[in-house]
């Protein structure tokens, strides 16, 4: 019932301008929900890979071949793309790159925050 009166409220204050737009809007929310998801089940095996790897060497290639399986690209790949800047130790900060036409700024942060802890892990245990 407080949902409904929120899209009443929602669409009233000219926030949504029809109902379509509503369908829209929350297609896109569960789209998006559904792309973290799937971000955080990779960071959850990367944190099991980073157990089972024997060598840094061949952690760093799941860990990179996982994190184009996302999105992310080498800098220069694409022709527009966001440097994406994730601070892990407090000082220097992991620096991702993606395509800009593939999602917003603030979609490819939300996704890269997904693998801090992991990456964070890795290089304290490799000191890579």
């Amino acid at each position: 019932m407080l949902c409904l009166l929120a899209l009443l409220a929602a669409r009233y204050f000219h926030f949504l301008k029809s109902w379509d737009d509503v369908r829209r809007k929350l297609n896109r929310v569960v789209r998006r929900r559904r792309v973290v998801q799937y971000a955080l089940l990779q960071a959850q095996v990367l944190e099991l890979e980073a157990d089972r790897c024997k060598s840094a060497q061949e952690f760093w290639a799941i860990f990179e071949t996982t994190m184009r399986r996302v999105g992310f690209v080498d800098k220069g790949e694409s022709d527009a793309e966001y440097a994406i800047h994730i601070k892990y130790n407090g000082s220097t900060p992991w620096t991702l790159h993606a395509p800009q036409h593939k999602g917003t700024e603030p979609e490819w942060q939300r996704l890269a925050e997904c693998f801090r802890p992991v990456y964070a892990k890795a290089k304290s245990k490799w000191r890579a």
